[in-house]
């Protein structure tokens, strides 16, 4: 009786231990960020440190900061994406992308958070970007080399977020920029903004105000409730 009682304990134990470490492990939840979009509503948007963790650091950097708080999204293209986030951020850092040799295994879908940068300003005399020769596997003279290499890592404050899934969205973006999360709340805001009315510039008639971003949900609920 003592022998089974003293097993048991032993068991108990193991399972108490196992529990412990379930529970250490389960506290690493990727970090939510709740968008407020003036006139329309709260998007909750999960982010994905551990396959981008550059790139998330530095947007909760400058969420943390306010940065983003009184923005607008100034460039929407319906079918595609809403892209917000122009301000004073000067701090670029790496693009994580697979032709920039990061593979974070994230695609453009529907709800994807991406960073948004620079094109290299080089193109043929059709209007096709320098980036597309590289994109397709041909050879780039190295004196132009410098300038993907500086558009792919660019990414400074401006971020998009994908209205639709399509192949021609995935096409265009896949590899290409650096997504690092994906809307889990709240889409329903970012496709009634992305039909919004815009310019020949993709610029909304009405501006869409970002009223804050935080990672604090009382914060964004007070926001929305203004």
């Amino acid at each position: 009786m003592k022998k089974a009682k003293k097993i048991l304990s032993v068991v108990l134990a193991a399972a108490l231990v196992l529990l412990s470490l379930f529970a250490l492990t389960s506290c690493g939840e990727n970090p939510i960020a709740y968008l407020v979009i003036e006139d329309y509503g709260l998007v909750a948007i999960e982010l994905y440190e551990d396959e981008a963790p550059i790139t998330v650091a530095h947007f909760s950097k400058l969420v943390n900061d306010g940065y983003y708080n009184g923005l607008t999204f100034h460039r929407i293209i319906e079918e595609f994406m809403i892209q917000g986030g122009a301000g004073s951020s000067t701090e670029k850092i790496k693009g994580e992308f697979s032709y920039n040799g990061v593979d974070t295994g994230l695609k453009h879908v529907e709800g994807t958070i991406s960073m948004a940068r620079a094109g290299s300003g080089f193109t043929d005399r059709n209007g096709i970007p320098l980036e597309e020769y590289y994109y397709a596997g041909s050879t780039i003279p190295d004196e132009y080399m410098p300038y993907i290499e500086s558009a792919f890592n660019s990414a400074s404050g401006q971020f998009f977020i994908v209205s639709e899934t399509s192949e021609n969205n995935t096409n265009s973006l896949d590899g290409k920029y650096a997504a690092f999360g994906q809307v889990i709340e709240g889409m329903e805001y970012v496709k009634a903004v992305a039909k919004v009315e815009t310019d020949a510039d993709d610029a909304p008639v009405t501006p869409v105000k970002i009223a804050v971003i935080t990672f604090d949900r009382s914060v964004a609920e007070a926001a929305l409730n203004k």
